[in-house]
């Protein structure tokens, strides 16, 4: 749309996605601040806030031209759109629960997991199981999703919801001499013999012929690849490298472990974020840039867990100075 505007990879278009992208990122800042006060307290949302809106390296991705920054912030509203879905059974919310899955999953297709689980665990904790409201949230998602529906199998001839590269994807991390966690080198773009077999083989059938190449080559060489999962989650949660990410990533998993036992059915969208949303990447290559549409998250919990040390230092100092 944008290339139609202002020209196809001209210099307006170029400044009008990073003009998006720097107002997503603010929004974000908004919407961890909101979520913050809502699962932790105002002084964790207001520092997490504060951290993503003063990050060099959050203003460095949002100048990478993707949804990125789009999708962080659509992961956070979700956040707030899950607890108020948890706390009303109107159908019109659960309407625009669907409806705001459909968009989000058509901006990014990796964040459907928040919707199924997110869905599950939202009925979960009604007095009454909501199907009504579930099955409304399901068909307004599906009318939503269907004009790309049909788009697709009228291009290809088959139905793929939103995209159909997942077998690329899993074969570009899993063949022989693959050579890192993130390693794509041989992807079309990057190699002219697969380029070539691509436009020979056809989008689906070039797909298809990657997906049953990578079955084959991880059901003959398991140990393999356990080693790069191990690899792809290790860098996943510790990318771009030399950068200290792990630490953060590591206080995360703290600060999650600390919003569960607080209350679980309000901690779900961190988990989902952090436990099953990965999932897929640490499958097939990893990269910091995969990763950010959880940095939000990612960035809450770690200063959740942050403030509850430093809570739980201070009172220990007053019971010692009082004994």
């Amino acid at each position: 749309m944008l290339f139609k505007l202002f020209g196809t990879y001209s210099a307006a278009a170029a400044w009008s996605v990073l003009l998006l992208n720097a107002l997503f990122a603010s929004a974000t800042a908004w919407a961890m601040h909101k979520a913050g006060n809502r699962a932790f307290g105002k002084n964790v949302g207001a520092i997490a806030a504060w951290i993503w809106a003063l990050s060099p390296y959050i203003v460095t991705m949002s100048i990478k031209v993707w949804e990125t920054s789009l999708s962080a912030l659509l992961v956070m509203s979700g956040a707030l759109l899950y607890w108020r879905v948890r706390d009303q059974s109107s159908s019109q919310v659960w309407a625009f629960w669907g409806l705001y899955w459909a968009i989000t999953v058509l901006v990014n297709p990796a964040l459907l997991v928040f919707f199924v689980a997110l869905s599950i665990g939202a009925a979960w904790q009604k007095e009454r199981w909501p199907a009504t409201q579930l099955v409304l949230a399901a068909v307004v998602f599906g009318a939503a999703l269907s004009p790309w529906i049909v788009r697709n199998y009228a291009r290809f001839h088959a139905i793929y919801p939103v995209r159909n590269n997942f077998g690329e994807e899993l074969w570009l991390g899993n063949h022989e001499g693959v050579r890192g966690p993130d390693d794509e080198t041989r992807h079309p773009l990057a190699d002219a013999r697969e380029l070539s077999s691509y436009r020979e083989l056809g989008e689906r059938d070039f797909v298809v012929a990657k997906r049953q190449a990578a079955v084959t080559y991880i059901a003959g060489h398991p140990a393999e690849f356990m080693a790069l999962t191990l690899r792809r989650i290790l860098y996943f949660w510790s990318s771009p490298r030399g950068s200290g990410w792990v630490v953060v990533s590591a206080l995360a998993f703290c600060g999650l472990i600390l919003a569960v036992r607080r209350e679980f059915p309000r901690a779900l969208p961190f988990a989902v974020a952090l436990l099953i949303y990965p999932i897929p990447y640490c499958v097939t290559h990893a990269d910091n840039w995969y990763r950010h549409p959880i940095e939000p998250v990612v960035i809450l919990l770690a200063v959740f867990a942050g403030c509850s040390c430093l809570a739980r230092g201070a009172v220990d100092r007053r019971q010692t100075r009082g004994t």
